[in-house]
């Protein structure tokens, strides 16, 4: 069977072509699988102590707000960055390159970050508590609100490329 060239159109768009379903992309399956995790292993999810930039923080709980409405889940800032730092490069060279990235983009912002505790599960705990000492190894400190933030920044752009937030069908769950 052949496609047609609203068929492409469609599946490009991120609609399916059948049941106008939204096919998942890698960030909107990254949050679900978050959130999965998180019900499913609540008690190896810890909190940590992140500092995240002003306008990726606001952004993002927009965003939360947009996928609560889509989804009707309970979604928390916690399973963005733990979605986030699942997703992100794990070489410290990459790091520190979306880190100063991100950061010459805000040189001139005066807004500070401020420390908040978000739950997260063992991965994304795992590079958080880590990500000091990390830094520090290749005498880059204090990149990680930096680091953090632009890989939240990254799923939040791949969250919007993807649109609204869908549950997957029940059979894939």
């Amino acid at each position: 069977m052949e496609e047609s060239a609203s068929d492409v159109a469609s599946v490009a768009d991120g609609k399916s072509t059948k049941g106008g379903r939204r096919r998942q992309n890698a960030a909107h399956s990254a949050l679900l699988d978050s959130f999965k995790d998180a019900r499913l292993n609540s008690k190896l999810w810890q909190g940590w102590g992140f500092r995240i930039y002003p306008d990726t923080l606001a952004a993002l709980k927009q965003r939360m707000n947009a996928d609560r409405r889509s989804t009707g889940l309970k979604l928390a800032i916690g399973h963005y960055v733990d979605a986030a730092l699942r997703s992100a490069p794990e070489d410290v060279d990459a790091m520190i390159k979306i880190a100063d990235a991100y950061d010459d983009e805000r040189v001139f912002d005066n807004e500070t970050t401020r420390p908040s505790t978000y739950r997260v599960g063992v991965t994304a705990y795992g590079i958080a508590s880590n990500l000091k000492v990390t830094m520090d190894e290749v005498d880059a400190s204090r990149r990680g609100a930096a680091f953090v933030s632009a890989a939240l920044q990254k799923l939040l752009d791949g969250l919007e490329a993807g649109g609204a937030l869908a549950l997957p069908p029940r059979g894939s769950r």
